[in-house]
């Protein structure tokens, strides 16, 4: 026995497609909608003792949005021992370029630039303990 489909209605497709196209327009402006993190930026130390993971999370939805980035590192074993807010910013579209370049000194890591070229997050490798 054939199973057979009934043609769908040609304005009821051009809706669904008009849909889809509406839905991702707005999800490219405003970014996801859920609260996950999501990687943003990640390096490792030239001695591979820390990774450094900056996340992009949503904290409220729009129109009154903000987005967190928040700055992890992790010790060789994959354990927390530094986990900050480092920027919050309103639009998801606008971090996209912003804290992407990790640095990693002696005595510090850096994370930056943010909208002013110089200006980098600093944390400092002394004062890294586990996270409980």
């Amino acid at each position: 026995m054939a199973v057979r489909f009934k043609s769908i209605h040609p304005y009821l497709a051009a809706l669904a497609v008009l849909f889809i196209l509406c839905l991702a327009g707005f999800t490219y402006i405003f970014g996801p909608l859920d609260s996950l993190p999501r990687l943003h930026a990640s390096a490792q130390s030239p001695d591979g003792a820390l990774t450094v993971k900056v996340y992009r999370q949503r904290v409220s939805l729009p129109p009154s949005s903000e987005i967190d980035l928040i700055a992890r590192v992790y010790d060789r074993h994959g354990d927390l021992v530094f986990e900050e807010k480092i920027f919050q910013e309103g639009m998801w579209g606008e971090l996209d370029t912003l804290f992407r370049n990790i640095r990693f000194d002696s005595d510090t890591i850096s994370i930056g630039p943010g909208f002013d070229p110089g200006w980098y997050f600093v944390i400092e490798r002394k004062g890294l303990k586990p996270v409980a």
